[in-house]
């Protein structure tokens, strides 16, 4: 409303130019105080785009290079409470398991239903996933002893 007095405080703001690439979705990493952005480049692989507020409204932010995580363009991501993954549901409708270290794949999960939605779980590596709107599943990236 004008002239309310607003309870959001304005932080910033980055322009981007188109040849820069697209943000397909964006989740925040409270372990590391670091925004977490699937950034898709023009004519590249997708990245993996992190940088606390400050770093990114000063344009220094970390990419890395994603492989193997399927097409990308209207993924839903989650970062694991612990900081360690970053959950993909991408076009395909897949889980896609990422390292916020070095963007490798670590996991991937299908199901006979596509997966619409994803949250962080509870701790560790867990997630929430919601399979075609309507069942909900626990799930947690277990890593090979």
């Amino acid at each position: 409303r004008p002239g309310a007095d607003s309870p959001l405080e304005r932080i910033g703001e980055r322009l981007f130019a188109v040849r820069e690439g697209l943000c397909v979705a964006m989740d925040y990493d409270h372990t590391r105080g670091k925004l977490v952005l699937l950034w898709q480049p023009e004519g590249k692989y997708p990245v993996l785009r992190t940088a606390t507020v400050e770093e990114f409204l000063a344009n220094r932010f970390l990419d890395r290079e994603i492989q193997g995580a399927g097409l990308l363009g209207d993924s839903r991501i989650a970062v694991s409470p612990d900081g360690r993954v970053l959950g993909i549901t991408n076009s395909g409708r897949e889980l896609v398991c990422v390292s916020l270290e070095t963007g490798e794949l670590v996991a991937s999960l299908a199901g006979s239903l596509p997966f619409t939605h994803i949250a962080p779980g509870g701790e560790g590596t867990s997630f929430w996933l919601v399979q075609a709107h309507d069942v909900v599943y626990g799930c947690t990236l277990v890593e090979p002893a």
